[in-house]
């Protein structure tokens, strides 16, 4: 489990570290999304990118690799990129190069000198991301998985919840959670707690 209120650690970093002062969404699915909910998905990600923030994440899930492709230096968010290893050792995208060209993406990883993501380096690299991050998204939280877990951390936290609403999410809809959809999704701007 992450302790999303301990101090932050000593982390590495590559891009244009002003992101961290804008507002951040992090994002977040489960590895076992669904498919039938990526077409509804990829359609509320388009407008969110549309809007002046940071989306941030470990972008590692099939779901999460497909909506990161929609960010990129035409549109108002930027990019905030977390890895679980040592970040001198990544070979950057065409997609990295442009957006760090542009000063629109920051790369961020806990301090090791691990070249592989191991379960202490995604739990570091997760408590560094909430550390940052006060507005989380899940698209998708399978029940019993990792992110059922951090969800119901969070409900204990000063985080803001947004729940994409779908049918497949329905176990989880609770009264502290805002349910995110193509009507409201601009609510992502109001500062709440």
């Amino acid at each position: 489990m992450v302790d999303a209120s301990s101090p932050l650690m000593v982390f590495h970093s590559r891009g244009n570290i002003e992101l961290l002062s804008q507002t951040k969404l992090a994002i977040f699915t489960s590895r076992t999304t669904p498919e039938e909910l990526f077409p509804s998905a990829i359609s509320l990600f388009k407008k969110l990118v549309q809007l002046p923030i940071c989306m941030a994440g470990g972008w590692q899930s099939k779901l999460e690799k497909m909506l990161l492709q929609f960010i990129n230096t035409k549109t108002p968010a930027n990019l905030i990129q977390y890895y679980a290893r040592e970040i001198n050792e990544l070979s950057l995208s065409s997609l990295q190069q442009n957006l760090l060209t542009e000063n629109k993406l920051l790369i961020i990883a806990p301090e090791t000198t691990s070249k592989r993501p191991s379960k202490q380096l995604v739990a570091k690299r997760d408590a560094l991301l909430f550390g940052h991050c006060k507005k989380i998204l899940f698209f998708y939280i399978r029940p019993n998985g990792r992110l059922h877990a951090y969800f119901d951390q969070l409900q204990q936290s000063d985080h803001e919840i947004f729940l994409f609403e779908h049918p497949f999410n329905s176990s989880f809809y609770f009264s502290d959670t805002v349910l995110l959809n193509s009507d409201n999704f601009e609510s992502l701007l109001i500062t709440g707690k």
